[in-house]
Formats: C-alpha cells, sequence, structure tokens
C-alpha cells in the first residue's frame, strides 16, 4: 500500500513537472518563441521530465511557424521512439510544415530561374 502512494505521488509530480513545462511551451508559442520552446523541451530532457502529447505538439506548432521540416519529422520519430503515438493535432502540424516547405521550394526555383517541374 505504501509503495503504490509513492508511485502514485511519483507519477503525480512528474505529471505536474510536465504540465509546468507544457505552460512555460505555451507561452512562449503565443508570443512566437520558437527558439525557446525549442531550449525548453531540450532542458525537460536534460532534467529527464518527460514529454507528453502536448509537449510535442507544441513543438512542432513551433517548427512549422519556422517551416523546419527535417526537424519536424525528427521530432515525429522521436514521439514513437518514447512511445507516444502522434495524433491528428501532430499531423496537422506536420502537414502544415510540409505545404511550407513545398511552397518554399516552388517560390526558390521561381526566383531563381529555374524550371517548375
Amino acid at each position: 500500500l505504501v509503495r503504490d502512494s509513492l508511485q502514485n505521488s511519483l507519477k503525480i509530480k512528474r505529471g505536474l513537472r510536465t504540465s509546468e513545462f507544457n505552460l512555460k511551451i505555451n507561452a512562449h508559442l503565443a508570443r512566437g518563441f520558437t527558439a525557446a520552446v525549442i531550449e525548453r523541451v531540450a532542458e525537460m530532457k536534460k532534467l529527464g521530465v518527460p514529454p507528453d502529447i502536448h509537449t510535442y505538439n507544441g513543438l512542432l506548432q513551433a517548427l512549422g511557424k519556422e517551416c523546419l521540416h527535417q526537424e519536424a519529422w525528427a521530432t515525429i520519430l522521436d514521439m514513437e521512439a518514447v512511445g507516444i503515438n502522434p495524433d491528428v493535432t501532430s499531423f496537422n502540424f506536420l502537414i502544415h510544415v510540409s505545404s511550407h516547405r513545398t511552397r518554399g521550394n516552388l517560390a526558390n526555383s521561381f526566383h531563381a530561374g529555374a524550371p517548375l517541374q
């Protein structure tokens, strides 16, 4: 009984820590501070605070705003590696960053005088 209580309190403490980081991440997102979002997620991992789906979706949102396509895909792979399944929101952010990448490539080709394929 004591062991179960201790395990439950550790889970609650971990959840609170994760949620505290998620609040900071959301505040950075609202201000458009992409680098700060990335730093908070790195800090979580360094401290051993487990990211959750909300953490990863915040990171994907930040990466999408900066059109960081490869980093967004790496985030999806990281999610799966730690046992978190991407959800609809995750894939919407991935589609968003991918669509910007495509538009950016087309625009760059057009401006460079390269033929569009």
